[in-house]
């Protein structure tokens, strides 16, 4: 995989990004570098992306972040820091100078199967 640095300008400043030319959810030979898909809302059609390593709190939850809607049935949820994030999801730091803590929803489907499993044996871990 080859990532390149770049910044993604915002309306709040300047972040920096990585972009990579490789397909998601790439499994490093350990899970330190497996990239897990994340959405605010388990509907949202934005997606984002972050290592396995920076989600804390792993739950089972029907209440999303951000916007608090209510999901017909518990998905795995999880916090990260939102500066951990690549890709577009539901979260503009206006309430204040980030970083912040923020919920996200991991869904099933927008993951490979190894990743997916990945992150259940880390919320049975934990």
């Amino acid at each position: 995989m080859i990532i390149f640095p770049s910044f993604v300008v915002t309306n709040h400043g300047i972040r920096l990004s990585n972009i990579s030319f490789a397909t998601t959810n790439i499994i490093d030979s350990s899970t330190r570098f497996m990239r897990v898909n994340v959405r605010r809302q388990w509907n949202d059609f934005r997606i984002g992306e972050t290592d396995l390593e920076t989600l804390n709190g792993l739950h089972w939850d029907r209440i999303s972040g951000g916007a608090r809607a209510r999901a017909p049935r518990p998905f795995l949820s999880a916090y990260v820091l939102c500066t951990e994030i690549n890709g577009d999801i539901a979260h503009s730091c206006m309430h204040g100078t980030g970083p912040h803590e923020i919920k996200v929803v991991i869904v099933k489907k927008d993951n490979d199967p190894e990743v997916y499993e990945e992150v259940l044996k880390k919320f049975k871990a934990s």
